[in-house]
């Protein structure tokens, strides 16, 4: 066990401040975390917006009664992107913070 906890780091999580710092915070629940490509389809989606991602952090149920994908990006998104983002496979809801 010592060589699974030792190698643990402590993270920052840029939610909370993201307010703060101007930046934009993209909340997307979605039905099954485990399938290949949400992440990759949503990054080209803001990708495509020329907006840049400072972190994603992915909460698998065990930690959240849902699974949920955050997205912190160092502006905020525009709302024509929501279509998008909800027509991708597995989103269920999205919200911007």
């Amino acid at each position: 066990m010592k060589q699974i906890f030792s190698k643990l780091l402590p993270t920052s999580y840029l939610k909370d401040i993201a307010p703060f710092m101007k930046w934009g915070v993209l909340e997307i629940a979605v039905t099954d975390i485990s399938l290949p490509g949400i992440i990759a389809e949503v990054t080209s989606i803001i990708a495509d917006s020329k907006i840049s991602i400072k972190q994603i952090v992915v909460g698998y149920p065990e930690l959240l009664e849902e699974e949920h994908l955050f997205i912190i990006t160092e502006r905020s998104l525009p709302g024509t992107l929501i279509p998008r983002i909800k027509a991708v496979k597995s989103v269920k809801e999205v919200s911007i913070h």
